[in-house]
């Protein structure tokens, strides 16, 4: 998160409670859309480290 708010594209509102939730996700191991989900994951891994 810190890379989005020094971005400009977050920021963070005084005052507001801060959550942390974990995230899942559901996906198959073969078929069609797994290049596709395997983006979306890279994805979240990047926004999260």
């Amino acid at each position: 998160m810190k890379p989005h708010i020094e971005a400009g594209e977050l920021e963070i509102v005084e005052g507001a409670p801060e959550f942390t939730y974990p995230a899942y996700a559901v996906y198959p191991e073969t078929g069609e859309g797994r290049a596709d989900m395997q983006d979306a994951l890279q994805g979240l891994k990047q926004v999260v480290t």
